[in-house]
């Protein structure tokens, strides 16, 4: 059917473009055609993840040109890692009982 090309095309493309997942919300409240949602949804998913690493959101993008302040992206969880790390007591150094008596090693 032309129109279910159509629609999954026109998902596809916004998503891309905004990387707003909620298009597909928006898509299936203005056309009324819930039958075409697992297709929708397939072509939603690949659209997003194949324009992430390529390029910005379009929201993104404006922010940048009109050099107006954003929030830059999330620091990498490798700080995060290396203080739970730290924390972590080997399982060699651990007793296999606890009794009343006992504390945890500092």
């Amino acid at each position: 059917e032309p129109r279910l090309y159509a629609i999954v095309g026109a998902a596809g493309f916004s998503v891309g473009v905004t990387r707003t997942i909620s298009t597909i919300i928006i898509l299936l409240q203005i056309t009324g055609q819930f039958q075409y949602v697992q297709p929708i949804l397939v072509a939603v998913m690949i659209a997003y993840i194949i324009a992430n690493p390529f390029s910005d959101s379009i929201y993104e993008s404006i922010l940048r040109i009109r050099k107006l302040p954003y929030l830059p992206s999330l620091v990498s969880f490798t700080p995060i890692l290396e203080v739970a790390q730290s924390m972590m007591i080997p399982v060699s150094e651990t007793p296999l009982f606890l009794l009343p008596t006992m504390t945890w090693p500092k």
